[in-house]
């Protein structure tokens, strides 16, 4: 009996040894580390490289950070690009200025191992290549500033910018962004050293629009990509109009070098000394290193206000650092390669959200999404900061592809707002699950809540089908009527209303077959009823008008019913009507 017990004490401590050394032999997790491009130079400009860690500080989230290393790059081998926004460049003196000191400083200034790519509106964003210094010269040769010249010069430009002025406007801004941005990724292929963006332009609009699948950039996205591939941005300021509207795309355009440890120049007498200063930065620039973290990477960009402690010298640096994860290897137990394992819903007290669906152009379901902050507690006292926007990435549960991968905003749909319809993610796959991660952001980008979640994206087979009714609110006349004529006004995701506003209501509706009869009601929780007028929405629907200012307060279903000869669809809505 012994020799038994001496035999299993025996397999115990081998099991234990064998455990230990497997544990022991695993890597260790890790650490981040966190890297910033800084530039430095003295009080007349000139360029600083005597720095030591020691002349350095570092502080996130209101806690010093502790510097391991500041190493002085100097980079031979430089990369460039180039936009010249000819949509929004006023012609005269400062866009002809700026066309002839870019040439100088193409020409002369760079060096044979310098790499450029120049673009303009419209050039394939499929097909950027880096040129020499002739190729890139002769692009910038032809630039003309065409700010409110809407003639075609082409059939793409004819077919692609249609409508009234307000509407060709929209889509050039659109255009830029996008530009700009398929510049930033290229420009970040290159995976180490900083990389430099120059863009010629009166401004541009820092809200973007959504359009069918695709999540189009906006100034903040494009801010993103730009410090995640380590681009900095040096706009040159072309003089234009001076309403309003006009100061905020230049505030906009300032933002992409202030945000990206840029400069903001200005096509004026001082252009020439300001690309020198541009190519002083991207020959020279400090590489700081913090003390590696203990979190893991989170995919987002993080904070840091580096400052020096030397006399005499100024920094430009990297708002922060970038925490990329690395991409994620999914079971494929399930027998589909790329499947996303299940995740624990996690709902976030701070906003609220709203998922719409209808049939897509494709057959697939096209999915909207809208969020609002969620009102206050009476008596809440938490010090938590407002959400000001959500860090949206959308992917499907069966291969992990990802469908939407982007900010939005917050409906502006109660405001007098004239762009309100742009704050929503819209995109289409097919019916099964969709993996939904929110990070919820304050106004100076800080995340300060997380929300997760698993939607099932329904389906809409047939020759008839109703989606998700939208509901869009309005505090006037004129907002109501602005909401009307706008067929992409973004929908509210709340469902309690005051008895000053005027709603609208929206049906997705899709038939193959003729003109359905459409027709809605309004019935109470006591169970009155009453008819509500019907109009149609574009081509994408139907919308009801519903005055809130004759019902008393209480709860209201909306119905709306839809029938041909293919059947019979119903759709409905809860609502709450507040004095």
């Amino acid at each position: 009996m012994r020799s038994v017990y001496a035999v299993a004490l025996w397999l115990a401590l081998l099991v234990a040894v064998v455990y230990a050394a497997v544990v022991h032999s695993q890597p260790a997790p890790a650490l981040l580390q966190r890297t910033i491009d800084v530039v430095a130079a003295d009080t007349r400009g000139r360029q600083v490289d005597t720095l030591s860690p020691a002349d350095f500080a570092a502080v996130q989230d209101g806690s010093p950070q502790r510097i391991v290393s500041a190493e002085f790059v100097r980079d031979s081998g430089r990369l460039f690009g180039i936009f010249l926004d000819e949509y929004h460049t006023t012609p005269g003196a400062a866009a002809d200025r700026s066309r002839d000191v870019l040439l100088q400083f193409v020409r002369h200034d760079l060096s044979a191992d310098d790499r450029i790519a120049v673009l303009r509106p419209l050039d394939s964003l499929l097909t950027i290549t880096f040129h020499d210094r002739e190729e890139a010269a002769a692009v910038i040769e032809s630039f003309a500033g065409r700010q409110g010249d809407y003639t075609p010069r082409s059939a793409l430009e004819r077919d692609l910018l249609a409508g009234t002025p307000a509407r060709i406007d929209a889509a050039r801004n659109q255009i830029a962004l996008s530009a700009m941005n398929a510049l930033v990724t290229n420009l970040g292929a290159a995976k180490t050293g900083r990389k430099t963006l120059v863009v010629v332009s009166g401004g541009v609009q820092r809200r973007g629009r959504t359009r069918g699948d695709a999540p189009l950039p906006t100034v903040d996205s494009l801010v993103r990509a730009a410090n995640r591939n380590q681009v900095s941005i040096y706009p040159i300021e072309i003089e234009g109009g001076t309403d309003e509207e006009d100061e905020a795309a230049r505030t906009a355009l300032r933002a992409l070098a202030t945000d990206t440890a840029g400069l903001a120049l200005v096509a004026d007498d001082s252009l020439k000394a300001g690309l020198k200063t541009l190519l002083s930065d991207a020959s020279g620039y400090y590489s700081v290193t913090l003390e590696p973290a203990e979190q893991p990477p989170d995919d987002r960009f993080h904070m840091v206000d580096v400052r020096t402690n030397r006399k005499g010298v100024n920094l430009r640096a990297r708002a922060g650092y970038w925490a990329p994860v690395p991409a994620p290897v999914h079971s494929t137990r399930s027998g589909r390669a790329g499947a996303l394992p299940p995740v624990a819903n996690k709902f976030s007290p701070l906003i609220r959200p709203w998922f719409g669906m209808a049939r897509g152009a494709s057959g697939d379901t096209r999915v909207s999404f809208v969020w609002e902050p969620a009102a206050r507690v009476p008596g809440d006292r938490s010090r938590l900061k407002a959400p000001a926007r959500i860090a949206l990435n959308v992917a499907r549960v069966d291969t992990g592809a990802t469908v939407f991968d982007g900010a939005v905003l917050p409906s502006g749909g109660a405001s007098d707002s004239a762009d309100s319809g742009e704050a929503r993610a819209t995109f289409e796959l097919p019916p099964g699950r969709m993996q939904v991660r929110m990070s919820i952001e304050d106004a100076s980008f800080q995340q300060i809540d997380t929300d997760v979640r698993e939607v099932l994206i329904g389906s809409f087979p047939g020759p008839l089908t109703l989606g998700t009714l939208q509901v869009l609110r309005a505090l006037s006349a004129k907002a109501f009527l602005r909401l009307a004529q706008d067929p992409e006004a973004a929908p509210v995701a709340t469902r309690q209303f005051s008895r000053t506003e005027r709603l609208l209501i929206r049906a997705p509706l899709y038939a193959s077959g003729s003109a359905p009869n459409v027709s809605a009601t309004l019935a109470s929780r006591f169970g009155a009823t009453r008819a509500l007028e019907v109009q149609p929405w574009d081509t994408s629907g139907y919308q009801v008008d519903l005055p809130l200012a004759g019902l008393a307060g209480g709860d209201y279903v909306v119905e709306v019913t839809a029938t041909n000869e293919d059947g019979t669809k119903h759709e409905s809505v809860a609502i709450r009507v507040t004095p």
